[in-house]
């Protein structure tokens, strides 16, 4: 019987290859494995607490699959402390898939809104020195071979195609690169084509088009809402490259959530109101 993999199933197994690379990278340190109990560990059992008191029917694979990227994503750390910052930000985002919701979807995408809390409360305290988000599990390579960007891309060109979400990651590709092009060429920056180089062949803008921007649930379906998505995300993009606007970077996820979410909005509104029907005779 051939098995067949279903898309949770498929991102989950790219995300622990990642992970488990990841470790083997970094040399089995202490720090990144109590990063793991904090992020996954810590996270599934939070999961069915807030399940038991609530009495919500949720799948426990979503949340593994945004812990996974937690890990990936959120630096790691060197102090005690950033366990339990982690454990905080992890937390957060469950929270947000249990109640930041409307009609049973999530209204932001639960990742990016608990390490946005993380870099607004960073920048507005920037005496007190937390995790970061650093990538680090997303973006590596042993010796010459770019792991990361190979398990991503395999994952992009076989499985990325379930998703149904094309427009927005090549949209957004495309005009970000425009933006970044146009802006820094109005700078006078000469190093746009060694950014551009650098940023493309780097994994971690396909992970975060591929995966953080296309999160099925808070991001459109629809061709055009697809494509205006992928524009707003680039624009926050470029205004980051720009200007290092704090928290730009997950601006560019959670302001075209917003987006969808009104679109959502105004359509069920539109459909529930009713219709003047002419008057028989």
């Amino acid at each position: 019987m051939k098995l067949k993999l279903n898309s949770t199933q498929e991102i989950t197994i790219l995300l622990q290859l990642l992970a488990i690379g990841a470790i083997v990278k970094n040399n089995f340190q202490l720090q990144i494995f109590i990063h793991l109990a904090a992020t996954v560990g810590f996270g599934i059992i939070i999961f069915y607490v807030f399940k038991y008191l609530t009495n919500q029917n949720k799948n426990i694979a979503n949340t593994i699959i945004s812990c996974l990227i937690i890990f990936l994503v959120l630096h790691y750390g060197s102090k005690p402390t950033d366990a339990l910052t982690t454990m905080f930000i992890i937390t957060l985002v469950i929270f947000s898939k249990f109640f930041i919701k409307w009609k049973g979807s999530p209204i932001f995408n639960p990742v990016v809104l608990g390490l946005f809390a993380l870099e607004l409360f960073a920048n507005i305290f920037p005496s007190i020195n937390l995790n970061f988000i650093s990538w680090w599990g997303a973006s590596y390579s042993f010796g010459s071979i770019p792991f990361a960007l190979i398990l991503i891309a395999i994952w992009i060109i076989f499985s990325f195609k379930n998703w149904r979400k094309w427009p927005v990651a090549l949209s957004y590709l495309i005009f970000f690169t425009i933006g970044a092009f146009i802006t820094m060429q109005m700078a006078g920056d000469p190093s746009i084509l060694d950014f551009l180089k650098f940023t493309f062949t780097d994994s971690t803008i396909y992970f975060f088009a591929f995966i953080m921007l296309c999160e099925p649930r808070t991001s459109p379906l629809m061709r055009k809402q697809q494509i205006i998505y992928g524009l707003i995300a680039a624009i926050f993009s470029t205004l980051y490259l720009t200007t290092n606007f704090p928290t730009s970077s997950l601006l560019a996820i959670l302001i075209p959530n917003l987006y969808f979410f009104i679109t959502k909005w105004m359509m069920i509104k539109k459909m529930a109101k009713p219709k003047n029907n002419p008057e028989t005779t």
